[in-house]
Formats: C-alpha cells, sequence, structure tokens
C-alpha cells in the first residue's frame, strides 16, 4: 500500500482503484469485503463503483477535516444504511436513485420534498439526516450514530470500518405520515396565530392596560372596569379580531406565545350587552378549537345544545 502526503494524494488512489494511506494511516483507500472504500478514521467516507457514493454521515472533528470528494458523486447515509437496515456496502453501491412512493400531500410537501429516496435490493428506502425509511417493509427508523471514530492511535484506517448506531424510535410508515400531518398542522395554525392583530386590538373592547413582570405566566384579568394583562416581556399576545354578537355584545380570543412559538395562554375576552367586562381562561391546549367552539366550551354547551337569542 503507497503512502501519500496529503489526503488528496489518498483520494486519487481512490478514485483510480488503487490501495493508498496517509503517513498517519488515518485516511485510507483500500478493498473491504470486495468493495473499494475510502476509509477516514473508522469510517467509510466513500465507495467507488460506477460512481462515487459519499457518506452523508462522515466525520471530522477538531484539525481531522473529511477529506475534498470531487464532484460529481451521490450522497447516502451509508454508516445509517448499514448499521440500522443491514446492507452491505456492495448493495449501496448498486444502488440506484427512486423517486418518491408516497402519493404528494399538501400538509406533508415540506417533509417530503426534504426526504430522498433510493432503491436497494430491490426495495425503496427514505432518508434524511437520523432518518430512514425502509418504506417496501412498511418502517421507519430514528437513530443516531453512537459510535466515536477518534481513536489515538496511528493506522486506524487500516482497521476495519465501524457502523455502531443507537436506534431511538422504529414507528411504521402510516405512524410517521399521521406525526408529520400533526406537526405540519401546528406550524400552519401557529402561522395563522401569527398574523393576527398584536395586544392593543383588544382596545376595541374596553380600556387596557399592560403590565410588564419578571416571572410568572401571563394573565389576563378584569380589574374595575380595565383589562389588565400582565406578562414577562418576551410573551407576545395575537388577538383575533372582535366578534360583534349583536344584542350579546362583543369578544375576542387572546393568544400568548413564547420565544419559541409555544402557545403559553389561552383566553376570551368580551363586553357583555350591559357594558361589563368578562374574561374567561383556558387550558393553553385548546388553542386549536374554533372561536365558536371556545365560546360554547365557555358556556359549557354540548355539541346538541342550541343558543337562542333574545327577542
Amino acid at each position: 500500500m503507497k503512502t501519500k502526503s496529503s489526503q488528496a494524494g489518498v483520494v486519487k488512489a481512490f478514485l483510480n482503484d488503487i490501495d493508498a494511506k496517509s503517513g498517519t494511516g488515518n485516511l485510507a483507500s483500500k478493498i473491504y469485503h470486495g468493495v473499494r472504500i475510502l476509509q477516514h478514521y473508522s469510517v467509510v467516507e466513500a465507495v467507488l463503483g460506477d460512481d462515487i457514493i459519499v457518506n452523508r454521515e462522515c466525520w471530522s472533528r477538531g484539525f481531522a477535516r473529511c477529506p475534498n470528494i470531487p464532484v460529481p458523486y451521490r450522497s447516502l447515509p451509508i454508516t445509517g444504511l448499514v448499521g440500522v437496515l443491514g446492507y452491505n456496502l456492495e448493495a449501496l453501491r448498486d444502488s440506484k436513485e427512486a423517486e418518491c412512493p408516497i402519493d404528494p400531500v399538501p400538509s406533508l410537501e415540506w417533509e417530503l420534498e426534504h426526504v430522498r429516496w433510493v432503491e436497494i435490493d430491490g426495495h425503496r428506502i427514505g432518508f434524511n439526516y437520523g432518518l430512514l425509511i425502509d418504506y417496501d417493509r412498511h418502517y421507519a427508523y430514528i437513530y443516531r450514530i453512537v459510535q466515536d471514530p477518534w481513536r489515538r492511535s496511528r493506522g486506524v484506517a487500516l482497521m476495519d470500518p465501524g457502523f455502531d448506531v443507537k436506534i431511538k424510535k422504529k414507528v411504521t410508515i402510516t405512524d410517521l405520515i399521521r406525526r408529520w400531518k400533526q406537526r405540519s398542522l401546528r406550524e400552519q395554525y401557529i402561522d395563522r396565530i401569527k398574523s393576527w392583530q398584536d395586544l392593543r386590538a383588544l382596545n376595541h373592547i374596553g380600556p387596557l392596560v399592560v403590565r410588564i413582570r419578571e416571572t410568572g405566566r401571563p394573565e389576563i384579568r378584569i380589574e374595575n372596569g380595565v383589562i389588565v394583562v400582565e406578562s414577562r416581556a418576551d410573551i407576545t399576545f395575537r388577538v383575533e379580531g372582535y366578534h360583534l354578537l349583536g344584542k350579546r355584545g362583543s369578544v375576542a380570543r387572546v393568544v400568548a406565545l413564547n420565544q419559541n412559538d409555544r402557545v403559553v395562554g389561552l383566553w376570551l375576552v368580551g363586553r357583555d350587552a350591559t357594558g361589563q367586562l368578562w374574561r374567561t381562561v383556558f387550558h393553553p391546549f385548546y388553542y386549536r378549537y374554533r372561536f365558536w367552539s371556545l365560546e360554547r366550551l365557555a358556556m359549557g354547551l354540548d355539541s346538541d345544545d342550541v343558543i337562542v337569542l333574545e327577542s
């Protein structure tokens, strides 16, 4: 095996299907189980076939940098495909790019366009960072690489490569799509809430006083005919335009969001037909409920009850 003075020299030997190693032996072009690989420490950096397949899960630390692979090349999660699904490198070398087998769903467009697909040994595999979708076997795996490729010894790339991973979750494809839908729907709800008016819209219902405090959950109270809001400065309040309810007065829905766009408060605030201010506090869980559903919940009405307006 020839010794090269630089990573570029070892990469060139790899591209020419020649054995070579760096001076420290921490980068090597070699044959492993009948396949030409470029090994960086204990990680398979790339596989040589009709084209170059680069490991999306390559590794570098401190002064150690991944070798520069010239384009064009394809990328696959080599460590995950071997460590999670048990494919051998020869199967990965013969893999082909594939179309997404899942029919496009509007609420899943972001997720689907970020999942790439490949056909390996007749099976369609989808992948993203830390995710493998074994579509034809109906399972998906969420995982992380647990091996530490840093070994304080020279010649580590001349040893067998490692494929150690930890599976954090194994779920069915149906469950994975359901989770995607839930996450996507939540994002849609939050985006809609963030498009509402800010707290000052409550002035349409009654006088408003805002108090900033250092700690504690956000709170809305009614004091002496005034709407009083207490909150930290990093909490934002969004108000869905107040609804006029004829003789029953007017009402607005208020949602409080923290810096991470988590709902931390939910209220209905209104003025009844006599001019009296009122507010109802809800658990933040109900932020997805429609305006009228919250009103019925506040009055203790179920779906069969009918609200009759006074004549």
